[in-house]
C-alpha cells in the first residue's frame, strides 16, 4: 500500500484549494507504518502512530524481543517453555506489570509458527514505534499511569488519548 497511498498524497498536494487544506500530519493505525512512512518522508509530513490498545499491551510488545529471547530461544531449560502450568512463569522484569504469567499472553505461540513473516513484521513495527513524531495510545492516565509512565522512558512522545468511544 506505499505506493497508492503516497500518490494520494502527493494527489492531495496538487489539488490544494481553498476546500482541501494540505495534509499537516498523518495519523495511521501503527499496524500502517510500512504503509504511511514513505508518503510520511517524501513529503516530510509529522507521522503519528495510533495504537488502539492498552498502554500496558505496548508496553509487553515493547519487550518482545526479550520474550523471544528469553522464552522461545532453543533451550534443554524447562523455564523456557512456554506452554506448561499458568502458574508457572512469572513475569516479574518489566517494570509497571505486575503479576504477569506468560500464559497470559497468547501472542507469543504465534511466534513459533512456522510462517515468521507475522514476526517479522511486528518485529519491524516495534522498531518503528520511537521514530513517528508522536505516539497516541488507547487508554488515559488515570487507567494506567504506570505504564504510560514507562513507555514514555522508552517511545517520546506518548499521549494518552482515550477511552476513544467517548470522543465520538
Amino acid at each position: 500500500m506505499e505506493q497508492p497511498f503516497s500518490e494520494l498524497v502527493a494527489k492531495l498536494h496538487e489539488d490544494v484549494s481553498g476546500d482541501i487544506p494540505m495534509v499537516s500530519h498523518i495519523v495511521a493505525d501503527a499496524n500502517m507504518n510500512r504503509s504511511v512512512r514513505l508518503a510520511a518522508e517524501n513529503f516530510q509530513i509529522p507521522l503519528v502512530h495510533l495504537f488502539p490498545i492498552a498502554a500496558c499491551a505496548l508496553l509487553v510488545l515493547k519487550h518482545y524481543r526479550v520474550f523471544i529471547e528469553k522464552y522461545l530461544k532453543p533451550s534443554n531449560d524447562e523455564s523456557s517453555d512456554i506452554g506448561g502450568d499458568c502458574s508457572d512463569g512469572l513475569i516479574d522484569w518489566i517494570p509497571g506489570m505486575n503479576n504477569m504469567r506468560l500464559c497470559d499472553l497468547p501472542f507469543l505461540s504465534a511466534v513459533e509458527d512456522e510462517n515468521k513473516s507475522l514476526l517479522s513484521f511486528t518485529l519491524d513495527l516495534l522498531d518503528r514505534t520511537g521514530k513517528a513524531e508522536a505516539t497516541i495510545i488507547h487508554t488515559f492516565e488515570e487507567l494506567e499511569p504506570v505504564a504510560l509512565h514507562e513507555l514514555s522512558s522508552i517511545i517520546p512522545n506518548v499521549y494518552a488519548i482515550g477511552p476513544l468511544h467517548l470522543l465520538l
